[in-house]
């Protein structure tokens, strides 16, 4: 079916079970996006319209995927991960004024909520509400251990 670890195609059947229509036994191109995301992927939008795009030419069905096919837009997001850790690091450290390793969380807040594909608010407070210290502050490695895919994330970094 597909290389996939074990695990990684549990938590996608979760996921899709949650989502899949009683009656069809399949999954709205709507929630493709939101479903690879609680997997633990974080493509753009664009990302995920040129994968659908492509899974598109491929199905019949433009308007729904099946287990199968989730598993399988998944692995082509995360094959196409923008990036490696280490740039993830380097990226968020052009913001660290003082070369302690934190980013201030009002700052990080503004770029989430104001930048290139906007978060929601909600989702950006829940993010610091966890990992924010007593100065308001954003360790730069708890910030990427948390953000980046686990196929990205080194085992040993910092």
């Amino acid at each position: 079916m597909s290389s996939l670890s074990d695990n990684t195609q549990e938590v996608l059947k979760e996921i899709f079970d949650l989502y899949k229509n009683a009656n069809d036994g399949k999954f709205c191109r709507d929630q493709v996006a939101n479903a690879v995301r609680a997997a633990g992927l974080v493509p753009t939008n664009e990302e995920v319209s040129r994968v659908l795009g492509i899974a598109d030419d491929q199905n019949s069905n433009p308007i729904s995927v099946t287990f199968e096919e989730l598993c399988s837009i998944y692995e082509q997001l995360a094959q196409n991960c923008a990036g490696s850790y280490e740039e993830l690091v380097d990226c968020l450290k052009v913001f660290d004024k003082d070369s302690k390793g934190k980013i201030s969380a009002v700052e990080l807040k503004q770029l989430l909520t104001a930048l290139g594909e906007k978060l929601p608010i909600e989702m950006v407070d829940e993010l610091l509400n966890e990992l924010q210290d007593n100065n308001a502050d954003v360790d730069i490695f708890a910030l990427c251990d948390r953000i980046a895919p686990s196929s990205i994330t080194p085992h040993n970094a910092h």
